[in-house]
């Protein structure tokens, strides 16, 4: 079993060039949710090569149980996330965002 488990995450397969996934939404809410637009069409192709977008489900005034459902809604697309990319795809994403930013200033 093991090392099958390695063996998906050195794929790393892309969701932007298989069928089999479907895009992932991170769900914002408060002041973070104005945080995630895309600033310049290559944070857009990001998104799409990562296979996630951010979606707005509320302002600053959040219920209780809709905070829990929403944080578990997360929870579950961030373990969806490590399947696809591995542990440490946060790390790559933020990089090419960086790299996008920097050659949008120049």
């Amino acid at each position: 079993m093991l090392s099958t488990v390695g063996a998906q995450a050195l794929s790393r397969p892309k969701p932007s060039g298989n069928r089999h996934y479907r895009m992932l939404y991170f769900y914002t809410y408060g002041l973070q949710a104005y945080d995630h637009t895309a600033s310049n069409e290559c944070e857009a192709e990001l998104y799409k090569k990562y296979g996630f977008n951010y979606k707005e489900k509320a302002g600053c005034v959040v219920r209780p149980t809709q905070d829990f459902r929403w944080s578990a809604h997360n929870n579950r697309v961030e373990r969806k996330m490590v399947r696809r990319f591995g542990t440490d795809w946060e790390k790559q994403y933020e990089k090419e965002v960086d790299g996008c930013r920097a050659a949008a200033k120049k």
